[in-house]
């Protein structure tokens, strides 16, 4: 064990790939080396990652002049984005490249995933602990930690907090998850319902399958509901009313913005984990609170379909929720078979609908993590999103 270890970490450092690959082999007698040798290959995957001129963290990457020019107090008197803000400039004022602006959120968001799913792994067949290490790793969103950053860290902590809540962790998870909402708000209503979960633990099973087939039926018109509400919740402070005209009323992330079939296509490629979640879900005989949770989650993510931005965070949330109910009721491996190919299918699409951002990654592949490291990618985006 000691042998195969060191000789991941060798291997490793002188080829990122090649030494996760050898840590994922040997998961089943070191766990814990290959939770850190994993995160850190998706911390430097990040690292070397060049964004779209579209996404965010092009746009953190651009902006790290204005926010250094601007003092800490200043930073935190804005309203919203305060952390990752203050973040940037702290990368900034140390010297470091802006590449580790994602490095360090991806590889403690990876921790905290690995941290949160081990406990429920480690104790399965043998035979399947890998194959449940690799349906985890295909259903974390790499994008959603090395590019969206907030979402990313805050949905690592959220779940970590929930897993930690199954054990009796119950300070612990309100701690983290206080953390998670100042993120990023989105895990505001994942907290409101895992408080809310607690309340319905004594209900039927039918209930709750009931609520979610309500959800669906009612995805088809929600849309005109959700605006009627958000006229009402806009006038309690300035940041709600902000986030509405976001992602409620906003011509490019609200219901408003209009869908091109590509667009159309490329969301029911990414939801397909979620639907596969969801039919499982509809067919589960046994229920305890991480059921009731995944429940709510999945019904929110219906309910907000119409839009896509609310919507895609709370489906991949869902998943996450519904994967640690499948392992702690130990779900047959027809569960975690289909999951995991629908996972594999919304991979490998965003691999290559990011195939530009990742091919400018190939030199991590070939040099040793170090090097990696100390060189600068010297590009804040890809000019043109193809």
């Amino acid at each position: 064990m000691v042998n195969n270890a060191f000789f991941s970490i060798a291997v490793f450092l002188i080829n990122p790939f090649l030494g996760f690959v050898s840590a994922l082999f040997d998961v089943r007698k070191n766990p814990y080396l290959y939770k850190v040798i994993a995160s850190l290959f998706f911390a430097l995957l990040s690292y070397s990652f060049v964004p779209y001129s579209t996404m965010d963290l092009a746009t953190y990457y651009n902006n790290i002049d204005f926010y250094s020019q601007l003092t800490y107090k200043q930073l935190i008197n804005e309203s919203t984005n305060v952390l990752i803000r203050v973040y940037v400039k702290f990368i900034n004022s140390m010297g470091l490249n802006k590449e580790f602006i994602p490095f360090f959120i991806t590889l403690i968001s990876y921790l905290f995933y690995f941290s949160a799913y081990e406990n429920f792994i480690k104790n399965k067949d043998v035979r399947l602990v890998f194959i449940l290490n690799l349906l985890l790793l295909f259903t974390i969103s790499f994008l959603a930690s090395a590019n969206g950053l907030r979402n990313g860290f805050s949905t690592s902590l959220i779940i970590y907090a929930i897993s930690l809540l199954y054990l009796g962790r119950k300070y612990k998870f309100i701690l983290l998850s206080t953390i998670a909402m100042f993120v990023h708000s989105y895990a505001i209503l994942i907290f409101l319902i895992v408080i809310i979960s607690f309340y319905f633990q004594n209900k039927n099973l039918k209930l709750f399958k009931l609520i979610l087939l309500s959800s669906i039926a009612f995805s088809f018109f929600s849309a005109s509901f959700i605006n009627e509400l958000s006229l009402i919740v806009s006038g309690i402070n300035p940041i709600v009313d902000n986030l509405v005209k976001i992602y409620i009323n906003g011509s490019q992330w609200g219901g408003a913005a209009e869908l091109s079939q590509k667009s159309k296509t490329v969301q029911l490629i990414q939801l397909l984990p979620f639907y596969c979640s969801v039919f499982f879900l509809l067919r589960a005989r046994n229920i305890n609170v991480l059921y009731i949770i995944s429940i709510f989650t999945c019904a929110l993510t219906l309910i907000t379909n119409d839009f896509w931005v609310i919507s895609e965070r709370y489906a991949y949330a869902s998943t996450l929720i519904s994967l640690l109910y499948f392992l702690s009721i130990n779900s047959n491996k027809k569960v975690y078979f289909s999951l995991l190919l629908f996972q594999l299918v919304a991979l490998l699409w965003s691999l290559f609908r990011y195939r530009y951002s990742y091919f400018y990654s190939l030199d991590f592949y070939i040099y040793p993590s170090l090097i990696n490291m100390y060189f600068s990618t010297g590009q804040e985006y890809i000019k043109v999103l193809n």
